[in-house]
């Protein structure tokens, strides 16, 4: 996060985690994602995400 707005830096892989994980669905792929569930794998945590990247 920058300025409390979500930083990609250039690493997206488009997994759409953080749409997924938003707590208030803030953030949107498309118009068409807009209004629509979100699922969120109850077996897997930010910590399990961050670990698979290295970090």
């Amino acid at each position: 996060m920058e300025n409390e707005k979500p930083s990609w830096m250039h690493h997206c892989e488009l997994c759409l985690a953080c749409l997924h994980f938003c707590p208030v669905a803030a953030i949107q792929l498309e118009p068409k994602t807009k209004k629509r569930g979100r699922y969120k794998n109850p077996s897997v945590t930010i910590a399990d995400m961050k670990k698979q990247r290295g970090e």
